[in-house]
């Protein structure tokens, strides 16, 4: 009798235990620690932030189709080198995808005109527009900066899109 009386009390402890120890806590059973309450560590929740470090807007037309929309990207790949610096990205507005390359000298007396761009839009290499001169302003890092640009289509005023706003280079 006594040993059941103990075994309840036991049970009733154990039970108790369970009842008392909040999720994700673990018991000890066995060994010294018989009866412990132990707290397993809770994973840290990620929350996903999505880095918007380029905030390019898209107006004008292109093939009939008018555009006026900040990009879907976040990615402007930059290729410093010397005197110069070269950069590339892509984006989406209104289902249509944009690619532009753009460059600047970067020398202590850069030429005047020393800025080129082109744009590509949903992959159409014959058709590609180019800019006359556009601004390109760079931090003295060169990490990141500013782009403004007005693409329009040699001997045409149909095809003309302007791309601008600020943008971070993209670790490399």
């Amino acid at each position: 009798m006594r040993r059941a009386v103990g075994f309840c009390v036991v049970m009733s402890a154990v039970v108790i235990a369970f009842a008392a120890a909040p999720l994700g806590t673990v018991v000890a059973n066995t060994g010294v620690h018989a009866g412990v309450v132990r707290v397993a560590p809770t994973k840290k929740q990620k929350t996903k932030t999505k880095s918007k470090a380029v905030a390019f807007t898209v107006t004008g037309s292109f093939d009939g189709k008018t555009y006026n929309g900040k990009a879907s990207s976040s990615t402007v790949r930059c290729y410093p080198s010397g005197d110069f610096f070269n950069a590339m990205w892509i984006g989406t507005v209104g289902g249509s995808q944009f690619s532009i390359n753009f460059g600047t000298r970067t020398g202590a007396t850069p030429a005047s005109n020393a800025n080129t761009a082109s744009l590509i839009v949903n992959n159409d290499q014959q058709n590609g527009l180019g800019a006359n001169n556009p601004t390109i302003t760079l931090t003295s890092a060169q990490k990141s900066g500013a782009f403004d640009g007005q693409f329009v289509e040699a001997g045409s005023s149909a095809n003309a899109i302007r791309i601008k706003g600020p943008f971070k280079c993209a670790s490399q």
